[in-house]
């Protein structure tokens, strides 16, 4: 069985999918999976557990030949030639998960005869399926994104089931949701200690911090590689995630006198989304201030000046807990990063959807490894007693800052992740620019620095 999921966008949408692609390796066992992406988030998926086949889908280049007089022919020969070489795959199904053109496209073109997808989504996409899948308002602010794609995930599977006249395995215990992820590998390992091995605590006298952690380090290395692991080095998709309970990534433990170690993610593409610059480092201040807490500043190359300015703005009160990564991270150091924060907090952007994927992950190594047997496959409440001391015992905490776009369907998913916003009568609108006469992003702007602490604090009390 051949199974292609077209994905393209960006890290959040991506790592929003993952649970689709998870469920489907779930349920088919045998199945050969292959995702075709643009290059931004092929590291997600390069190594992934769920993913037998990355095909990057080079869309981008083909629209900036196609600007130019003289590559046009080679452009249209060479998308003709890249469209035939995936119709030679020969997919029994393509599931569009993106609902545009430009991935119902490929679907289509892909040959597969099943392609499922979302209903009344944009651009008319819909009509190149073969089955659509309706879910109502799509865009509607009330379901979480990732239930719509487990629910997509199913639909796929019920159609490939119906339509062959098989029977395809049920899931087990309730709807677990996965967010497999590669390995980051022992050079991304090292990145993330060589950066906070001195952030905010000092090794005892004649002792590195790297001595301290060195044994630890080489036992969780040493997992990675165990007979157990998967090819490419990688966990099984039952085992990824965080380690079990009383186990560590990396670090060794913190010197009693540290705080809590938070990455701060301020900045992401849309204005609606982003929270202004003084009132992030007003934060930082509080959170070194109030918590003792260790900031790691995160972001892509083009937040370097922002950054830099909230770095400059929280210096003065950081007492040498504080680092500036913007645009030195892989998407795989990120990984290896965020397992080892206490919390993340971040605007609504993929490097903290990431974070809280990699949260929910961590949820479900604890609560596999702390829950009595008798209850895992069961509906039983008494489950909950572990569930919720899972969520004490599970790092990283993720906590979203939202503006414009809506927290119930955009913000971090699972039970480790929690949404901070005001509740204005325009919020959320969803768009790009604040729609207002005045172009206010009030909903931003008035989110009080003191409301942002509070939800911060909250989050990190379900610490041991």
């Amino acid at each position: 069985m051949r199974v292609l999921i077209v994905k393209l966008s960006a890290m959040g949408d991506v790592v929003h999918c993952l649970p689709l692609a998870a469920r489907i390796k779930e349920r088919l066992p045998n199945v050969e999976l292959t995702w075709l992406v643009e290059p931004a988030a092929q590291d997600l998926l390069n190594g992934n557990p769920a993913v037998d086949r990355v095909l990057l889908f080079p869309r981008k280049t083909w629209l900036k030949e196609m600007r130019k007089v003289g590559p046009l022919i080679s452009t249209f020969g060479a998308a003709k030639k890249y469209f035939q070489e995936l119709k030679d795959y020969k997919f029994d199904l393509a599931i569009d998960a993106q609902g545009l053109l430009k991935s119902a496209i490929p679907a289509y073109l892909s040959g597969a005869p099943l392609r499922v997808g979302f209903a009344g989504t944009r651009e008319g996409a819909a009509k190149l399926l073969t089955h659509a899948l309706e879910v109502g308002d799509y865009f509607g602010p009330d379901r979480h994104v990732v239930e719509l794609n487990m629910a997509l995930a199913d639909f796929a599977l019920e159609t490939l089931a119906r339509e062959r006249s098989t029977c395809i395995r049920l899931a087990g215990r309730d709807r677990v949701v996965h967010f497999p992820l590669p390995d980051p590998g022992k050079q991304c390992l090292a990145f993330v200690s060589s950066k906070l091995d001195n952030l905010g605590r000092a090794p005892e006298a004649g002792q590195s911090l790297a001595q301290v952690e060195a044994p630890e380090a080489e036992r969780n290395l040493n997992a990675v590689e165990s007979p157990e692991a998967g090819q490419n080095g990688t966990v099984p998709l039952a085992k990824s995630g965080a380690p079990k309970a009383g186990q560590s990534e990396v670090v060794g433990s913190k010197s009693p006198m540290a705080g809590p170690l938070i990455a701060l993610i301020p900045g992401t593409t849309w204005p609606t989304k982003i929270w202004p610059e003084d009132q992030w480092i007003a934060l930082g201040r509080l959170l070194c201030e109030r918590l003792q807490a260790r900031l790691v500043i995160c972001g892509g190359p083009a937040e370097r000046g922002t950054n830099q300015y909230i770095y400059k703005g929280i210096e003065s009160a950081s007492s040498n807990s504080l680092i500036d990564l913007t645009g030195e991270t892989s998407l795989m150091q990120l990984v290896a990063l965020f397992r080892r924060c206490d919390l993340v907090l971040g605007a609504d952007t993929g490097p903290l959807h990431l974070a809280a994927g990699i949260a929910h992950e961590a949820f479900n190594s604890e609560l596999a490894a702390t829950e009595p047997k008798s209850l895992k496959d069961t509906a039983n409440q008494k489950s909950l007693e572990f569930e919720v001391r899972s969520v004490a015992a599970a790092k990283p905490k993720v906590v979203a800052i939202h503006g414009a776009t809506p927290w119930l369907r955009n913000g971090p998913y699972g039970s480790m992740g929690s949404a901070v916003h005001l509740n204005l009568e325009c919020q959320p609108c969803f768009e790009k620019t604040c729609q207002l006469k005045l172009k206010t992003i009030a909903c931003l702007k008035d989110l009080p620095v003191e409301e942002v602490f509070k939800a911060v604090d909250k989050a990190l009390g379900k610490r041991n």
